[in-house]
């Protein structure tokens, strides 16, 4: 079992800070890699600091690429898709999420190999201090809608902060277009019966980039939440005899 991490960034000089942090929370032996994938708006100046990464840290392998597409989605299923890792960690740029959860994940991930190993905000104790009451609200409502309408167990659906075995990953036809792929790699296993454990997390204060959060994001999901439904409502009606 080594692990790819996976960093998805555009502009975020953060991005140095949080490949030391992992390299000096987590055990390098359960490590492939770090894979840093940014977009195509990043600009040739960042990408040449990307480029240096791989230097500062002795013993640990930082690639960088850039996504084809554009959007989070396409990026994070472009990541998964070049991982060499057995299982991908995936983790914020902007120091959102802990590297030392990263560890805990790689842990668990080595005595448990088959399971999925996600973080949740809401189980920790003040997980959630860093967001304005209305992110607060409109978050609690709409994860209340998808545990409804999925039957989910999961308490935080829609923090894409988790360990996924790469087996999983090649096990799913996930939509073409990419754009729900963070709430497909979210609900799709679980649906299917892969076993997951929480572990608790709490949201990091942002120190680089901007929030996507917005109203418009969730608007986004829920759209994806009912074209997901709908496909799955259809693929088990295909599988009755």
């Amino acid at each position: 079992m080594k692990a790819t991490v996976l960093i998805l960034t555009v502009e975020e000089a953060t991005i140095g800070d949080v490949i030391g942090a992992v390299y000096e929370n987590c055990e390098l032996s359960l490590l492939e890699e770090v894979l840093v994938v940014y977009s195509r708006r990043s600009s040739a100046e960042y990408v040449r600091f990307l480029e240096t990464l791989d230097a500062r840290f002795p013993g640990l392998r930082v690639r960088v690429c850039c996504q084809p597409g554009s959007g989070t989605g396409d990026a994070l299923y472009y990541g998964f898709s070049e991982a060499r890792g057995s299982h991908v960690i995936t983790a914020a740029s902007d120091a959102e999420t802990d590297p030392a959860d990263i560890g805990a994940m790689l842990s668990m991930a080595a005595r448990y190999p088959d399971r999925i190993v996600t973080a949740s905000r809401r189980l920790a104790k003040g997980g959630l201090r860093q967001y304005p009451l209305w992110k607060k609200l409109f978050g609690y409502l709409f994860q209340t809608f998808l545990k409804i309408l999925f039957r989910s167990r999961q308490t935080d659906i829609t923090f894409p902060f988790q360990c996924t075995p790469m087996e999983v990953f090649r096990g799913y036809a996930f939509s073409p277009d990419h754009s729900a792929f963070v709430l497909e790699l979210a609900l799709q296993p679980e649906l299917s019966g892969v076993p997951f454990t929480e572990i608790p997390s709490s949201l990091g204060k942002r120190k680089d980039g901007v929030s996507h959060t917005t109203l418009r994001y969730y608007f986004g999901f829920l759209k994806a939440a009912l074209a997901l439904y709908r496909r799955n409502k259809k693929q088990k009606k295909s599988r009755r005899p």
